[in-house]
């Protein structure tokens, strides 16, 4: 029954930028630049009838959570076990009804990011003003639409704390590695160098040092940004100037009021201070 990989993070947290550098390394078998190489790591896809309801306004929470586990009860896994999914939804319950469990995961990626650049970044893809969105990851009760073309690609966010607890502090017995964005930037290989470490042993396969050291070079962000400008990446809503816009840490030291600073640090301050962003 165990057959996911869950790649999860907060969105804007550097989720598609680990799932090239996975995707390069398991599926690059052919050992050159592949734009398209990301499909072969996607998301969860819930039936026709969540987007029925939602383009009738008819869907609420209670409703998004009952498709959660039948969805994955009926996710097949193509040659093979195993599978990447990447993943911007709360593990949360609602209504009894939880979003994964130990049944059907292998182990947890959860990529984070310092919130204040989240919502930075989150300005410049969703084009919310910056009050809004600090509220939006205050907010429980926040739920977004990430494909404008797909009203089934819902996902219930919650608050980027309750996010980051609900990924990592659930599921007791199911190995999980924890990737700052911020650690990524700084020193792509060592830490994608520590997730293969992490994978073989759960998955039991040899490592190639070849293909990690490809793996990074072939999903640098200058060069998936150069990808973007030539080609356009299909994963951007199209209200944002740029997917891959700037790839940077501390953005907003120079861009958040002290006030809106000041809210993100004491609503998250615990958090923050275990993973050293205060």
């Amino acid at each position: 029954m165990k057959k996911i990989i869950w790649i999860s993070s907060y969105p804007k947290s550097g989720n598609t930028w680990m799932r090239f550098l996975l995707a390069n390394y398991f599926f690059n078998h052919k050992m050159e630049f592949d734009r398209k190489i990301i499909k072969y790591i996607d998301r969860l896809h819930f039936p026709d009838a969540i987007s029925k309801r939602n383009k009738e306004n008819k869907l609420d929470f209670n409703q998004i959570a009952k498709f959660w586990i039948p969805t994955q009860e009926k996710f097949k896994v193509e040659n093979g076990q195993v599978a990447f999914l990447k993943n911007h939804n709360a593990n949360i319950s609602i209504g009894g009804n939880k979003y994964t469990n130990e049944n059907f995961t292998i182990a947890t990626i959860y990529v984070v990011r310092d919130p204040r650049d989240v919502v930075v970044s989150g300005h410049n893809y969703f084009g919310s003003n910056y009050d809004k969105l600090i509220k939006s990851i205050c907010d429980d009760k926040f739920f977004t639409i990430l494909d404008d073309k797909d009203k089934g690609n819902l996902e219930v966010i919650s608050t980027w704390d309750t996010h980051f607890k609900s990924w990592t502090q659930t599921m007791p017995n199911i190995p999980k590695i924890i990737i700052r964005y911020e650690d990524l930037i700084s020193n792509t290989e060592k830490v994608f160098n520590e997730t293969i470490v992490f994978l073989s042993k759960i998955l039991k396969f040899q490592i190639d040092n070849q293909k990690i050291k490809f793996s990074v070079e072939n999903s640098k962000f200058e060069k998936l940004s150069k990808m973007e400008d030539e080609e356009g990446f299909k994963e951007n809503l199209g209200n944002a100037q740029k997917f891959f816009r700037k790839g940077e840490t501390n953005q907003y030291q120079n861009i958040l009021t002290k006030d809106q600073i000041e809210t993100i640090n004491q609503k998250f301050k615990n958090e923050m201070k275990y993973l050293k962003y205060l």
